[in-house]
């Protein structure tokens, strides 16, 4: 059996949520202002995701957050680019541009 970790460290298999969390909040804000691209945003749900369970085994509440809101911006730039394409699509067919 191994002894338990010290405090204010990490276990062996723990990973560090932080920065998946960073990573999620990073590539979901990119992903918003670049609505045309919608690989971004799947990339910050994925991040926010896998960054939201790791924190969640970690207990890591700070990261948590930073993983949620992450994940909120990619799913709201999928939205936001599902938006710009059918009005982009619309106004083509009807030739307002």
């Amino acid at each position: 059996m191994t002894p338990p970790p010290a405090p204010g460290s990490r276990g062996p298999g723990d990973k560090n949520p932080l920065i998946l969390s960073i990573a999620s909040l990073v590539v979901g804000v990119i992903g918003l202002c670049s609505c045309m691209c919608f690989v971004v945003s799947i990339g910050a749900i994925v991040l926010g995701a896998f960054g939201k369970k790791s924190a969640d085994t970690a207990g890591d509440a700070n990261s948590r957050t930073m993983a949620l809101v992450g994940l909120g911006l990619g799913v709201l730039g999928i939205v936001v680019g599902i938006g710009y394409w059918t009005w982009f699509i619309v106004a083509g067919a009807n030739g307002y541009y």
